[in-house]
């Protein structure tokens, strides 16, 4: 992923450095902004805040911010990515898979952060934007997830085949808005 980024990032101000939440190896009040993308409930937070309160100069800004997973689009394909995503859950129990996203609840995000007593200030933002998809995206979409096990095999349990039908029945060939949400925790230094 850092091989990626910088690939992408032609401003000479921006580096890539490898670390761990925890422990970046980075020097005291060196950043401004420090972000977690769609990660924070993977770090063990105390440890996390602390080092995220060490880096930032004050009035620096933290921001962790997660995405709803699916977009609004269109009722009968929201419910079939929901039906969907509770037979990923069972496949995932089944296989003894443990999801990170529930490891620590990113509904807690907020609070955490504000009882690390690293921020000033603390709040949530509720996002969204709006891009265009179709049903070759909705296909693409549960695909970029991550199949669980053995890809054919979750493919036919998780039942693909269907969401897929529903996707290309409503939406046939036209592409519409889709609506993704975000949400932002954001703690000031």
């Amino acid at each position: 992923m850092r091989d990626t980024a910088e690939g992408l990032t032609p401003e000479p101000n921006v580096e890539f450095v490898l670390g761990f939440s925890h422990e970046t190896g980075l020097p005291d009040g060196c950043a401004d902004i420090v972000t977690a993308s769609q990660s924070l409930h993977w770090m063990e937070p105390d440890p996390t805040f602390a080092e995220v309160g060490r880096i930032l100069r004050r009035d620096g800004l933290f921001a962790a911010y997660d995405y709803d997973v699916y977009p609004v689009v269109d009722w009968e394909i929201e419910q079939a990515l929901d039906e969907y995503g509770v037979r990923r859950r069972a496949r995932r129990e089944r296989l003894g898979i443990h999801p990170g996203a529930e490891r620590l609840s990113k509904d807690g995000h907020l609070g955490r952060m504000r009882d690390s007593g690293e921020f000033r200030f603390c709040r949530e933002l509720v996002l969204h934007s709006v891009e265009e998809g179709d049903a070759d995206r909705i296909v693409g979409l549960m695909g970029s997830i991550g199949m669980i096990g053995d890809p054919e095999e979750a493919e036919g349990e998780l039942r693909l085949d269907e969401v897929e039908a529903i996707a290309r029945r409503v939406l046939g060939d036209r592409t519409v808005p889709f609506r993704f949400g975000y949400h932002v925790r954001i703690g000031v230094r």
